[in-house]
């Protein structure tokens, strides 16, 4: 059984899912379009033209990019994005800051910070800081934002105070997993509940302590050692489909680190219920482990059933959850080294895989035996070296054109 249930959890994790395959809301994000012929401005975008220039020798993407001048001064770019009221959306950039004019990690970075905002003049607070960098060589970031209900406009901002900034591909999409903010990296409780969370609020709690943290930098922990508590989710499904629910998590006696607290007679658990008002819950997984660990299980719709409510709980002790996934199990599982549809994976040699396809592939991700993710990236390209530090069987996870495959590989 203990075998059994490894091997699904890693399957369960291979299936993974592509929230960013999805159209980039933001205009001109790649920076490529100048504005009206002149050098300070960017077509979509707004800010201090006195200090923005187009860069084109030191860039980060094609072949130009936003340069942010004035060591001394503040300077900003932004754009307004129409966006669902209630809706997450995730916010990617990729740049640097420096203290004078250079090529990545020409020069160093004396507490300069580039930052990227959200901006709604009817919400509170009006300002949410999404993702910032703080390095002088190139780098990408994502954030996540919850828009407040009753609004259908944002405004993107990415500014500094000082330093030399450059900023590219500057991506906003809406997050289309069936489970929403499900990697729980938001700023608040209330977040979650204005994208359709439901939970015991006074029994739980946002964890943003680094040292409890599960993955990134939020994750819920469930409190009350001896009370009962939950975090549900109803979605729409298709009758007679199988899907896989899987979050990562662990429950102690105590609050803390993984692995710092005693063992409780308390379960923390996961289920699914034909119905979300009403209806037969199936157990799916439970678990006393008091270190992280992953979790997961398939379940098929009854017939004639299209909406369920998805649910983890503990009855007692201090649980922890992050990265609570469903999914659609519409994968292909590929032999080792054989060619499905266009794909293989395979070691060509000494500590790595190799991906090959016909046609691009758009996302991927490795994991090891035991479930620990080594990469996962947006791409597109045929070929893909990944590289492994350790010898061993690995879980490989691409989708093309639209199909998700898995395969296992072994690595030398």
């Amino acid at each position: 059984m203990k075998t059994r249930n490894i091997l699904l959890s890693i399957l369960m994790l291979a299936i993974g899912f592509n929230a960013f395959a999805q159209t980039n809301l933001v205009q001109n994000g790649d920076m490529e379009m100048q504005g009206d012929g002149d050098s300070h401005t960017f077509a979509n975008w707004s800010g201090n033209a006195s200090n923005i220039r187009q860069e084109t020798t030191h860039f980060i993407g094609d072949a130009r990019s936003v340069r942010l001048t004035g060591v001394t001064t503040k300077v900003s770019i932004n754009q307004t994005v129409a966006v669902e009221a209630g809706a997450t959306y995730f916010l990617t950039f990729s740049g640097r800051i420096m203290d004078a004019v250079g090529a990545s990690g020409s020069a160093a970075n004396t507490n300069h910070t580039l930052n990227a905002f959200i901006f709604n003049a009817n919400a509170d607070p009006q300002w949410q800081a999404v993702a910032s960098i703080t390095s002088n060589t190139d780098t990408t970031v994502t954030g996540s934002y919850v828009v407040p209900a009753g609004e259908t406009s944002v405004n993107i901002v990415i500014d500094k105070n000082n330093g030399i900034a450059y900023i590219d591909d500057v991506i906003l999409v809406k997050d289309t997993r069936l489970l929403p903010n499900s990697d729980f990296e938001v700023a608040s409780l209330a977040d979650l509940a204005t994208a359709g969370w439901i939970g015991t609020g006074s029994n739980m709690a946002l964890e943003g302590d680094a040292a409890n943290v599960i993955n990134g930098d939020k994750c819920i922990r469930m409190t009350g050692v001896s009370a009962w508590s939950y975090l549900s989710y109803d979605v729409e499904v298709e009758a007679g489909a199988t899907y896989a629910l899987s979050c990562t998590g662990r429950i102690g006696a105590a609050g803390g680190a993984s692995g710092s607290a005693q063992a409780t007679d308390g379960f923390l658990k996961g289920r699914i219920r034909a119905g979300t008002t009403s209806g037969d819950w199936t157990e799916l997984f439970s678990t006393q482990s008091t270190t992280d660990i992953a979790l997961s299980n398939t379940y098929t719709v009854p017939a004639g059933i299209t909406e369920i409510r998805v649910q983890v709980y503990k009855d007692k002790g201090i649980a922890y959850v992050d990265d609570m996934e469903l999914v659609k199990t519409t994968v292909t599982a590929l032999e080792s080294n054989t060619t499905v549809n266009g794909l293989k994976a395979y070691s060509p040699y000494t500590g790595t895989v190799k991906l090959v396809a016909d046609e691009a592939i758009s996302n991927y991700a490795i994991f090891s035996i035991d479930g620990k993710l080594i990469k996962r990236a947006q791409t597109n390209a045929k070929e893909i070296t990944i590289n492994c530090n350790e010898k061993g069987i690995y879980i490989v996870r691409a989708t093309v054109n639209g199909s998700l495959y898995t395969q296992k590989v072994l690595v030398k």
